[in-house]
């Protein structure tokens, strides 16, 4: 009864009899429900014969059992044994040498089926690897933005966990829709060919399966004979016997594939296993959306600079030309000078003299004479004028130019200016008619520019007059309007 309430087999068996079919004395319950075999149907079809059918496991059990009958004690050894139901067990054995007063020996032997622990050991070691291997990438990722490497350590980490022949990053050639593209980083396992670099064109997929992607699809194939015939044919040339394929999604886009292929066998893909890869995809997209930032920003700060020294380099030029600029200026300043001094001194001689003969100093002149002689100091002072006003050019330019306002009758006004072109409009018969009322107010405005601008206007109507034409000039008093004051109109020759 003891030997019926334990969780435990036990069996003993006679050693030394009918070696290797060996004879058990003790089998209690929990034996047959560890191996689905009676007392009776094991004495009867044999220890070896049934629990270890691989011939090998059955020869090296055999060797055992011989190490023991030479008086060596075997404890707490793990076996897979076969269950009657086909289905095999992991069970932990101790066995001991019983030796009686006669010299007689027996084995004791003990069983505990392990089986259900081994595999949560499993499944706590592969939770653990998966743990870390994502610890890694995501390491990997935050201390470095080189995506290459990041591509390749990847590669090598999830190969041995997910015990697959080879691991590949695919990426899609940005200009060719999906349909072209090659693998920048792989892991293979010795004797599988690499695709590392290889086009790779593939219409199919672009056509039918990219949106599926790019909304986070993955494939778990476990066998691709059973494939259409376009995909096994493109994947054979790369031994592919199993594939789970994971899409990279960079933002809204399908930047890649993570693919893991099994190339010796056909692979059923766990849960464990695909969620794994799941996470991986998700990280890797991590890491190269990250490196796109960067190197997007990267482009950016050289774009900058780029345009910084650009305008550095247009800065240093528009100072040298202002520079040359400024000596320019200079260099006419100093000529305005001369010229200004050059030209003053024959007029002042040409003034000087033409006053004498006005005078009579020279001798008497005719009324006709001293008509010309007029005109003469006329046009030279206005010459002078004109040489006031080159100078002027430089004050304007320097902001420091002053309008010499007064009161000036318009008539005299007219009329002086007027004889400075009916010498040029007698030589094109032209006729110069003139209209201008007595009884008009005096302008406020500076006599010499108000002369030169109504000198200009008449000059130029004399040159493009042509011969025997007439031209006019006609003064009327315009009414005032909201922006005169007091009837003075409010002007400047300056901005």
């Amino acid at each position: 009864m003891i030997l019926d309430n334990l969780t435990e087999g036990i069996c003993v068996c006679q050693a030394c009899l009918g070696f290797p079919f060996v004879q058990f004395s003790v089998w209690n319950p929990q034996m047959e429900v560890i191996t689905g075999y009676t007392q009776a149907d094991i004495n009867r079809l044999g220890w070896y014969q049934s629990l270890y059918p691989d011939p090998e496991v059955q020869q090296r059990a055999i060797h055992r059992m011989a190490q023991m009958r030479q008086g060596h004690d075997l404890r707490a050894e793990e076996w897979v044994i076969c269950h009657r139901d086909g289905t095999y067990r992991t069970v932990a054995i101790t066995t001991t040498v019983l030796v009686d007063d006669q010299g007689e020996g027996r084995v004791l032997a003990v069983l505990q089926d392990i089986t259900q622990r081994q595999q949560a050991e499993r499944l706590i070691h592969h939770q653990i690897q998966q743990e870390t291997l994502l610890r890694e990438i995501t390491q990997h990722i935050h201390q470095s933005l080189d995506l290459q490497v990041i591509f390749e350590t990847a590669c090598q980490d999830i190969r041995p966990v997910l015990k697959a022949d080879r691991v590949g990053i695919f990426y899609f050639d940005s200009q060719s829709d999906h349909r072209r593209g090659s693998f920048v980083a792989e892991a293979v396992v010795e004797g599988v060919p690499s695709v590392l670099a290889l086009p790779i064109e593939d219409h199919c997929f672009g056509q039918s399966y990219v949106n599926q992607y790019a909304q986070g699809r993955y494939c778990a194939v476990e066998d691709v004979n059973a494939l259409e015939d376009c995909y096994r044919a493109m994947l054979a040339q790369f031994q592919v016997r199993a594939n789970l394929v994971l899409p990279l999604i960079c933002g809204d886009r399908l930047w890649g594939l993570l693919c893991i292929h099994q190339c010796h066998h056909s692979r059923h893909w766990k849960d464990e296993d695909i969620t794994l890869g799941q996470q991986l995809a998700a990280q890797l997209a991590i890491a190269i959306q990250q490196a796109t930032l960067y190197d997007q920003l990267q482009q950016e700060l050289a774009d900058r600079q780029q345009a910084q020294t650009q305008l550095t380099q247009i800065n240093q030029e528009l100072a040298q030309s202002n520079q040359e600029l400024a000596r320019a200026t200079r260099l006419k300043d100093e000529f305005l000078a001369n010229m200004s001094h050059e030209l003053r001194t024959p007029l002042n001689a040409i003034m000087g003299m033409t006053e004498g003969l006005q005078e009579e100093i020279f001798g008497p002149v005719t009324p006709e004479q001293h008509k010309s002689l007029q005109t003469v100091e006329s046009s030279a002072s206005h010459l002078l004028s004109l040489i006031n006003d080159i100078l002027d050019v430089a004050k304007i330019e320097a902001g420091q130019s002053t309008l010499d306002l007064i009161s000036v009758a318009v008539a005299p006004l007219c009329s002086s200016t007027l004889a400075f072109v009916k010498q040029q409009a007698l030589t094109k018969h032209i006729q110069i008619d003139t209209h201008i009322p007595s009884a008009l107010p005096n302008l406020w405005v500076d006599e010499r520019r108000a002369r030169q601008a109504l000198l200009n206007l008449l000059t130029n109507a004399v040159k493009f007059t042509p011969p025997r034409g007439r031209i006019g000039l006609t003064v009327s008093l315009r009414p005032p309007t909201s922006t005169e004051v007091g009837g003075r109109r409010c002007s400047s020759a300056l901005p």
